[in-house]
């Protein structure tokens, strides 16, 4: 009995999530936010992204994953993070 095949596109957003939000917790913008909002935050900005992509505006994909407008929302939404009560 095979076990039911999961989307790649949905491994490679997932991991696009995973190491775009260890990046911005790395980088030394502002104060460190915590980690699961930052998560949180960065998954929407990934799925935001692909909203983007399904308007038909122009972006850069990584399978799935509209990379240029995704990396952009999650920089923009990264203050934000500090303040999310997760």
């Amino acid at each position: 009995m095979p076990l039911p095949a999961i989307p790649p596109g949905i491994v490679v957003a997932a991991l696009c999530i995973l190491i775009t939000s260890q990046l911005l917790y790395v980088v030394p913008l502002q104060p460190r936010p915590r980690y699961p909002a930052l998560v949180f935050l960065t998954g929407w900005a990934f799925a935001i992204g692909q909203v983007w992509g399904v308007l038909g505006l122009p972006a850069v994909s990584l399978g799935e994953a509209n990379l240029v407008p995704s990396l952009l929302l999650a920089l923009a939404l990264r203050p934000l993070a500090g303040r999310l009560p997760v």
